[in-house]
């Protein structure tokens, strides 16, 4: 455990040196999500111009689904997701085998070695304040604890989607367009789940469970959802998702036979 906190801080220490070293780098990296924030807010109010709602969802729903959509792919790009993508990028060269030598579970070690500083840039800070100061919400105590126990359920379940992603590297010569694709998808979470079919409302919280991501946080603080039902099934669904990633990693691996054979 002591080597594996030991380990990780020197990866958090050398992201945030990087950082430092490329001030500009970050300042322009945040201004883009400043920017690619504001337009989705822009999107939805001159959409909330013409009609009272979507689905059913007021502008103030869809504020808080922009906002916890947004948070939630900082905390991926920070924790993981870095990872993921630039193992995806280099494994036809090889690089695997030196993950191999590490004396760490390879889907752990890629986790952790993804820490990207920068992503975790506070751009959807002034959503925050905006959204606990000037909007009619009605905050509550425990509506906001379900809602981060089921966002951090949303951020497990991000990470589950990716690793099985990543690990088709071992089966698919070029995963890149299944990770486009992956991208593409889990960007549905920041629409209101009212506007899809009901297939779709299953297959996107049961078989590709992206809802979890931002969906049942706002409903559980609007009181949309029963806040116990809302948390056991984000609960469950997480623990299933990293359950079937962690599987489909240990099969992949055991059939993985090293670049040099």
């Amino acid at each position: 455990m002591r080597n594996f906190l030991r380990f990780y801080f020197k990866t958090v220490s050398f992201s945030v040196a990087q950082m430092t070293v490329y001030r500009t780098s970050f300042w322009l990296y945040y201004l883009w999500l400043l920017g690619d924030t504001a337009i989705k807010v822009l999107f939805f109010g001159a959409i909330f111009t013409q009609v009272d709602s979507i689905g059913g969802w007021t502008f103030t729903n869809t504020f808080l689904l922009v906002l916890f959509n947004g948070l939630l792919w900082d905390f991926a790009w920070t924790f993981f997701l870095t990872g993921f993508e630039d193992f995806i990028e280099n494994f036809s060269k090889g690089n695997f085998d030196f993950i191999l030598l590490k004396p760490m579970n390879p889907l752990l070690y890629l986790t952790i070695s993804g820490f990207a500083a920068r992503s975790f840039s506070g751009a959807r800070l002034p959503l925050l304040i905006y959204a606990i100061f000037f909007l009619s919400i009605q905050w509550q105590f425990s509506s906001s604890i379900a809602a981060l126990v089921i966002f951090v359920a949303g951020i497990m379940i991000f990470h589950a989607i990716f690793a099985i992603v990543a690990a088709l590297s071992f089966w698919i010569i070029d995963p890149e367009p299944i990770l486009d694709l992956a991208f593409g998808i889990t960007e549905g979470s920041r629409y209101p789940i009212t506007i899809f079919p009901q297939a779709m409302r299953f297959i996107f919280t049961f078989i590709i469970p992206i809802f979890f991501v931002a969906n049942f946080p706002v409903m559980v603080i609007q009181n949309l959802i029963g806040q116990r039902e809302a948390v056991l099934t984000a609960l469950f669904v997480a623990i299933c998702s990293q359950i079937v990633a962690y599987l489909v990693w240990k099969v992949s691996v055991r059939h993985y036979s090293s670049a040099s054979s």
